[in-house]
């Protein structure tokens, strides 16, 4: 059986911003330069996340890519 391992970033999402959720097929392999781009010139998560997986796969991404965009509307703690 594969180990699983987490990495994470203490970080409190922000109302009006997206929250991104990757695996390490996407981070290992699109700079933070690139996320950042593409996070900021779209208005649809599904958009954003079309683009930042043909972004790691045409890199040549060697492991699975996943993605999840969240639009944080509002949370409570």
């Amino acid at each position: 059986m594969t180990e699983a391992r987490a990495d994470g970033h203490d970080a409190s999402p922000e109302i009006g911003r997206w929250l991104l959720l990757c695996s390490k097929g996407l981070s290992d392999i699109v700079t933070d330069e690139a996320l950042a781009e593409v996070l900021g010139g779209y208005t649809d998560a599904e958009a954003i996340a079309d683009r930042l997986i043909k972004l790691a796969l045409a890199a040549g991404a060697p492991d699975n890519v996943t993605v999840v965009v969240a639009d944080v509307t509002a949370y409570a703690f």
